[in-house]
């Protein structure tokens, strides 16, 4: 299946007042075979780096 995937900081405006759209979003779209997630790049900055992330929120597919 394909993810779509938002790096995302705790402390990011942007990424707190996309949070409610990306939750309807997710689900939404279960059941299909795109499935949603994220990943707080602050905790888990080796998959950030992996990703090259450098903005908050980055969505990936």
């Amino acid at each position: 299946g394909v993810w779509f995937i938002k790096f995302y900081a705790p402390w990011c405006v942007h990424c707190k007042r996309l949070a409610p759209v990306w939750e309807k979003l997710a689900k939404e779209l279960k059941g299909t075979p795109v499935r949603v997630g994220k990943v707080d790049a602050d905790s888990d900055s080796e998959l950030a780096e992996r990703f090259a992330i450098q903005h908050y929120p980055t969505l990936k597919i």
